[in-house]
């Protein structure tokens, strides 16, 4: 039964903290692919930390899960400012993803070509 009710959290580490537990359980359920659309900043930055931690990392069927990418900044992967570098840092440098299942946005890119391939990847 799904818990549809709104849910408010006291810090962005309690909240992090759940979505990292209900996203285990949803990833396990089946096998079968799921899509997780993410961005970047601090708060998913949290949660990239915790789905790395030994507790997560090892126990989700990181192949069945496929990234994409909400947004990225007209940069290349290993600026500062990517979206991408930071959840290749915090997240996908520790758990056993395929490398195909990565989409991301080439931020390095000329933007308008970039959306383009990015909407038919």
């Amino acid at each position: 039964m799904r818990d549809n009710k709104v849910k408010i959290f006291d810090t962005p580490l309690l909240a992090a903290n759940e979505l990292a537990l209900r996203l285990k359980e949803a990833i396990n359920r089946k096998d079968e692919i799921f899509n997780l659309a993410i961005s970047g900043g601090s708060t998913p930055k949290i949660l990239f930390n915790i789905l790395a931690s030994a507790e997560y990392s090892k126990s989700i069927k990181w192949e069945n899960v496929h990234l994409w990418w909400c947004d990225e900044r007209c940069v290349p992967p290993d600026d500062a400012d990517s979206n991408y570098g930071m959840t290749k840092e915090n997240l996908l440098d520790m758990v056993s993803i395929p490398q195909s299942n990565i989409h991301r946005i080439k931020g390095e890119a000329e933007p308008s070509k970039e959306a383009v391939r990015y909407a038919m990847d």
